[in-house]
Parts: C-alpha cells; structure tokens; sequence
C-alpha cells in the first residue's frame, strides 16, 4: 500500500510542478513585457518554421512529381521515335547484286555473326553475302516490303 501512496505523491509532485511552472511563466511574462515579446516572438518563429517545413515539402514533392512525369514523357517520345525507325529499317530489304541473295533484317545472318533484328546500317563493314562473298558494298535495297 505504501507504493502506491508513494506513486501516487510523486505524480502529484510532477502534477503540482507543471502548474506551478505555468503559473510561474504566466506571471513572468505578464511582469515583464520584454519576456512577453521574447516568447511571442519565439512561438512565431517555431509556426513560421513548421509553416515553411510543410511548404517546402510540398514543393519537394511537387518537383519529384514535376521530374517522375517528364521522364515518363521522354520516355514514350524514345519508345515511339525508336518504333518509328524500327518500322522504317525492319522491312528495308537488300539484294546481292552479284548472286541475287536478299538480307532480311529480322532475319539477319546468324551463321556470318549477324543477329536477327541488325539493320543494314549497323550490318559489319567486313561482312560478306553468304552466298558469293562479295562485300556490303555490292548490296542494293530493294526498298520496304
């Protein structure tokens, strides 16, 4: 029971002391109206920062917002501009003129080291038709089919 006595009179210690610190800095600063301005300034000043904490993390997340959508744009402009020169450059055939042997791109020349999907253009400077073994020069397109 003692314990609880004891509890009990240290919370009404802390209790007790809270409202003497209250009313203590309620005369201080009604005493001393130099103390007044000091703490209004200061509470101003805590409100400005929590004001400006808020504001700048919404203009931070305004910016992310702003970055994440301009990125996703450049990104489908990369896409579609990419598709654009895939269509263009996939179907454009060329055709030995020596032995009359065409060069798919989707196809490639996988026995000679070229992949399916390589364009003409980025076709080796060294490569040779499989066929005849005459050099890229002697290819001419035959257009897009």
């Amino acid at each position: 029971m003692g314990a609880i006595l004891e509890f009990i009179a240290e919370g009404f210690k802390k209790f007790a002391g809270e409202i003497i610190g209250v009313l203590l800095l309620v005369i201080a600063l009604k005493s001393f109206p130099c103390l007044r301005s000091l703490f209004t300034a200061a509470k101003n000043l805590k409100e400005d920062d929590t004001y400006n904490a808020a504001s700048r993390t919404k203009k931070t997340a305004e910016l992310s917002s702003n970055k994440k959508e301009l990125r996703l744009r450049e990104e489908a402009l990369r896409k579609a501009e990419a598709q654009k020169i895939n269509k263009a450059v996939r179907w454009d055939v060329y055709v030995c003129m020596v032995c009359g042997y065409e060069y798919y791109p989707e196809a490639g020349d996988s026995d000679n080291g070229v992949a399916p999907g390589t364009a003409w253009a980025n076709v080796p400077e060294d490569w040779v038709c499989p066929m005849c073994g005459v050099d890229k020069g002697m290819f001419e397109s035959q257009g897009y089919f």
